[in-house]
């Protein structure tokens, strides 16, 4: 999971269309933390995919609400 969060990071710059894939990254990536009991890294992650959400899709959106 960590070998994809890198990629998705590395190229998140270059390839807009895919920042939302990468928001999901983090989220999945938050999810597996929350699991192993490392409740800060998650909620780092869980805020970073939550500040890409609310800036593409806005604070009323379903799936910002998700976040």
């Amino acid at each position: 999971m960590e070998k994809c969060y890198k990629i998705n990071k590395e190229n998140k710059e270059t390839l807009p269309k895919n920042i939302l894939c990468f928001a999901y990254t983090l989220v999945f990536l938050g999810d597996l933390y929350i699991d192993l009991g490392e409740y800060g890294k998650a909620k780092s992650l869980y805020e970073q995919s939550l500040a890409i959400h609310k800036r593409l899709l806005g604070d009323n959106n379903l799936k910002t609400a998700w976040i």
